[in-house]
């Protein structure tokens, strides 16, 4: 086959390299390499040829398959021809009973089916090098490129046990563009292509988990790597690790049916956890690896109070806190010095400490019987307070900075402010 040297113009049109240029090699190499290369032809490579970089550029869900493209970082002197491509593919990172495709065309790129994939049980590693035809007519292989890996989840009970129902037939909405300009709100499938598989553009696209029946593990949450909320109506588990979930802004829980729950995430801003009956047990909550969190909420129930509530350990980011039915001595939120608005319902606790929240703007205090008296001079952004239903704490027993307007039984009147607008604004911005 003649050799084809235009072929090396054409790899800049890999996706993701555009400041890679067509590779060079110096004519100092080729010289030393030319008397070398006669005893590479036996398969092993030549270090002094140019190494290709390989990537994926994108899925096509539709037509079953995962593009990858090949480039060469740049250097000056003479370019080689190519005889052929060789992209191996194995189940193995260290290529273990690999296979071979060789491209003799002039494109820098090509489609991995999906077959091939699954054929992988859903894993399947590639990489490529080039059989290069030096200025004396020898052949000889390049170093081969990085590995690259193309996945596909299976949609099983074994990799979702409590996800798989709303992964397998659930739907979701997006808005996509129509005649230029035009957005419409459509409905997709999460499997978008109903073969049993997610593969990574359908991955793309699944941003939010609405999951209306019970669930019990969250356990493959971490292949949704686009996942920005999730809504669990009801939670049996007793841990929410969303580690691997980098998107994740909003996490919420509407009953929690276990007694404990620890929720690990370190990017979400909005978490929430809920009790509404009297069947619902939740007494321990630890949220200290919710580091990003700005706005948390934890209820507990009449029947069943929270006993120990952990919050962040990092201390700078919480700005809103809401809570129902605590119990426990003391509430010691010094620690939160960024906090901005304090939220406390039917909660048996005697003792608050907000001395060092100098932000704190807001606070309401609802039903909280055991609270006597309570001091918050030091305070001095406190806009609004309202106590309401309140028996031990009046306003003769609270002291707030003059500017503060402190209210009783008349709910949370700042909702209605200009100022609360334009402080729930900022701190969405966080």
């Amino acid at each position: 086959m003649k050799t084809i040297r235009k072929i090396l113009l054409g790899l800049l049109l890999c996706a993701g390299l555009a400041s890679v240029s067509t590779v060079q090699v110096s004519a100092t190499k080729t010289e030393n390499a030319t008397e070398a290369s006669a005893a590479k032809s036996d398969g092993s490579a030549d270090d002094t040829l140019p190494t290709p970089i390989l990537n994926k550029n994108y899925a096509d869900t539709d037509k079953q398959y995962t593009n990858v493209g090949w480039a060469f970082d740049s250097s000056d002197g003479y370019i080689y021809d190519i005889k052929y491509i060789e992209l191996q593919y194995s189940a193995s990172a260290k290529f273990k009973n690999a296979k071979t495709a060789k491209i003799t065309n002039e494109s820098s790129t090509y489609n991995v089916s999906y077959k091939k994939v699954k054929a992988c049980n859903g894993k399947l590693y590639a990489r490529a090098r080039m059989l290069y035809v030096t200025g004396s007519g020898e052949k000889v292989y390049g170093p081969w490129s990085n590995s690259v890996c193309i996945e596909l989840v299976k949609i099983s009970k074994k990799n979702f046990p409590g996800l798989y129902k709303t992964l397998k037939s659930g739907t979701y909405q997006t808005y996509v563009g129509e005649n230029g300009s035009d957005f419409k709100l459509k409905t997709f499938s999460y499997d978008r292509n109903q073969d049993g598989w997610l593969d990574e553009e359908e991955i793309r696209y699944i941003y939010s988990l609405d999951l209306e029946d019970p669930v019990s593990s969250l356990k493959g949450v971490g292949y949704l790597t686009s996942l920005a909320s999730i809504n669990l109506k009801e939670y049996t588990g007793t841990k929410a690790d969303f580690s691997n979930n980098p998107d994740l802004c909003f996490i919420t829980i509407e009953r929690q049916k276990s007694k404990e729950i620890t929720i690990i995430s370190p990017t979400a801003k909005h978490v929430s956890i809920y009790q509404y009956t009297q069947w619902d047990k939740l007494s321990k909550v630890d949220l200290s690896a919710c580091d990003n969190a700005v706005e948390i909420t934890a209820y507990g129930n009449s029947q069943h109070k929270v006993t120990s509530l952990v919050l962040p350990k990092k201390k700078s980011r919480l700005r809103v806190l809401s809570i129902s039915d605590l119990k426990c001595s003391t509430l010691n939120l010094n620690s939160y010095k960024n906090l901005e608005q304090l939220y406390l319902y039917s909660s048996d606790v005697s003792n608050v400490k907000l001395t060092k929240c100098k932000n704190l703007k807001y606070l309401y205090l609802f039903y909280c019987s055991s609270i006597k008296s309570l001091d918050l001079t030091a305070n001095t952004k406190l806009k609004g307070v309202d106590l309401y239903k309140n028996t031990s704490l009046t306003k003769d027993h609270l002291k707030a900075p003059k500017k503060t307007k402190v209210t009783t039984n008349t709910g949370k009147w700042w909702y209605e402010t200009d100022s609360y607008q334009d402080d729930m604004t900022r701190i969405g911005k966080y």
